[in-house]
């Protein structure tokens, strides 16, 4: 998964989001502010985009949660869209409705190509 989100204003929320997405998918990573995700150099301001990554190539230098390319993204949430950032709860329900179990890892047949970061 990949959160696109302004440092300055949701730090915070991002670390929350982060936090409790790890906890209820343990398998699916959350990476924040990645340029290779985001396609431009900085995030937008006031931006707490959540999306759901189809498959994530990894880097070729060493770093487990270093992103080569992110493909297939679904929106989860958009605090552009929706004009505010959103709770933890949110954004878990939200790609509890995006994602499948085996996707999330919370089954018996994980998929190593899915979660993003």
């Amino acid at each position: 998964m990949h959160v696109e989100y302004d440092e300055s204003r949701h730090l915070d929320a991002f670390l929350a989001v982060a936090d409790a997405l790890e906890e209820a998918f343990p398998r699916v990573l959350v990476d924040g502010n990645d340029a290779r995700a985001l396609a431009r150099e900085s995030p937008r301001e006031g931006s707490f985009e959540v999306v759901v990554c189809d498959r994530v190539d990894a880097a070729d230098d060493g770093e487990d949660e270093a992103l080569a390319s992110v493909v297939g993204k679904t929106a989860a949430f958009s605090a552009l869209a929706a004009g505010r950032p959103p709770t933890a709860l949110e954004v878990i329900e939200a790609v509890e409705r995006l994602a499948t179990a085996e996707e999330l890892g919370v089954d018996d047949g994980f998929s190593s190509g899915t979660g993003c970061g």
